[in-house]
């Protein structure tokens, strides 16, 4: 008999699927079909069956141990996600690298996930009337795109929440999703120096050393300035990297810096423990604990699960859109935007107490709220690059310098440059480094920028 023919495997050939790790996922309708909403001016406007394709995706966590989702964007005929994998013994989301096995791999999860939302959207035609289907609510199989590096992950981010605008930009485009699944190459150029210099210098020193003491003083000349220069860049690489993790866990919106001259600047940040989403529509069958906007609250549930539970006299912030605002601003004076949490919060039931009760200005397009604990800044003072923690957060103005003991980062400084661009609702915010370190009169410089997602 004739062999049928082979259907072509949309996997990465020879990955391990369930190694740890985030992965960027794309299900679509059956024949594209729009019955999850429609894009209007822009933005996407879920249907019924949209939220619960939504909130069906943001619970995943609660029925699979080692799961956590990210970033989540409903399209009238297709849906985007980002989903971690994670080691039951202590993996956590920050590094898409992947070094152990998740309990179930991403098709056995994918797999389910469509199959619970299949029978969920049927429910929905016979009881609210949802439009009908014929054979498959989804296509079969799906699209995924293996995360590999922060550079990455922050294209994948940037590309799922910017997809209703290019729906609406570009419809040809955009409906090619499904056979493309968006897919995202990041590239990145890695750049710095190298101990190519040093070995050159080693095999000439090898070479004149036959010809004659009289020709080494120059190349040990040369070695001694090539191994000060490494050691001034290793030193401002660590510092600048020290600078990137808190700058990565900074509040959306919280950066503001402060320039006074060349050899004295400020940069401050409020730093996030933890964040999530919040519940904003109750559960058909087990209602929940809404956050509500319209009242003064006291409680509320949240979505997935935090790495631990808020501890009493953190703060919960949602929809910090500035640091120099009269609303939606955590340095206020009295934030409209921010809540203390109280005693009693837990992971399971997924529950924050706020004490006292708080009525937030204004909800969150995505549903985010973010737990942060203190401000903190890095100063490049008298030659020194020090950081501040543990002192609180300073209304209206930036602290110069801010008060307690500062730890210093590292010294040799003489020049550096903070600058903070805020992005917008397209972009990313930028952070850009620039620091000088001199050591007996070699001076070496490194800019360094930083991308900040400043989607509250």
């Amino acid at each position: 008999m004739p062999s049928l023919p082979q259907r072509r495997s949309l996997r990465l050939s020879g990955y391990d699927y369930s190694c740890t790790g985030a992965y960027f996922v794309t299900l679509c309708v059956e024949k594209r079909f729009a019955l999850l909403g429609e894009v209007v001016g822009g933005e996407m406007q879920p249907n019924d069956a949209g939220r619960m394709i939504e909130q069906a995706w943001l619970e995943l966590p609660q029925h699979y141990p080692g799961v956590k989702v990210d970033i989540c964007q409903i399209m009238p005929n297709h849906f985007h996600g980002i989903i971690w994998l994670e080691d039951l013994t202590g993996a956590h989301r920050g590094t898409p690298l992947r070094v152990k096995q998740s309990p179930l791999s991403l098709s056995d999860i994918i797999r389910r996930f469509k199959s619970y939302t299949t029978h969920l959207y049927i429910e929905g035609v016979s009881r609210a009337g949802w439009r009908q289907f014929s054979g498959k609510f989804w296509q079969r199989g799906y699209f995924d795109h293996v995360i590999r590096n922060e550079h990455d992950l922050e294209d994948t981010m940037t590309y799922i929440v910017n997809n209703p605008q290019k729906w609406q930009l570009n419809r040809e485009d955009i409906a090619q999703d499904c056979n493309k699944a968006g897919r995202i190459t990041a590239t990145r150029a890695d750049s710095g120096f190298t101990l190519i210099e040093m070995i050159v210098v080693i095999v000439i020193v090898g070479i004149l050393a036959a010809m004659g003491g009289q020709f080494i003083v120059a190349p040990i000349t040369g070695y001694v300035d090539l191994a000060r220069r490494t050691r001034l860049v290793d030193q401002a690489e660590m510092a600048l990297r020290r600078m990137q993790r808190d700058i990565r866990h900074a509040l959306p919106n919280s950066i503001r810096v402060s320039n006074i001259d060349p050899n004295t600047q400020y940069l401050e940040m409020i730093n996030t423990v933890d964040g999530g989403r919040y519940r904003r529509y109750q559960d058909p069958v087990n209602g929940g604990d809404i956050l509500n906007f319209n009242v003064i609250d006291t409680s509320f549930n949240f979505l997935g699960l935090l790495n631990r539970a808020p501890l009493a006299g953190e703060r919960v912030v949602v929809y910090n859109i500035s640091s120099t605002g009269l609303t939606g601003n955590a340095y206020a004076a009295n934030p409209d935007n921010m809540a203390v949490v109280g005693a009693g919060s837990t992971l399971i039931p997924p529950w924050i107490n706020l004490t006292p009760g708080s009525q937030f200005a204004n909800a969150s397009p995505f549903q985010r709220f973010f737990i942060v604990d203190q401000p903190v800044s890095y100063a490049c003072e008298n030659g020194l690059l020090n950081r501040y923690d543990g002192y609180n957060i300073a209304a209206a103005i930036q602290p110069t310098p801010p008060a307690g003991i500062p730890d210093l980062v590292t010294r040799g400084i003489s020049n550096c440059n903070f600058s903070y661009n805020p992005g917008a609702s397209q972009r990313a915010g930028l952070v850009t480094l620039q620091i000088s370190l001199m050591e007996q009169g070699e001076t070496i410089t490194l800019l360094h920028q930083i991308h900040v997602m400043n989607a509250p």
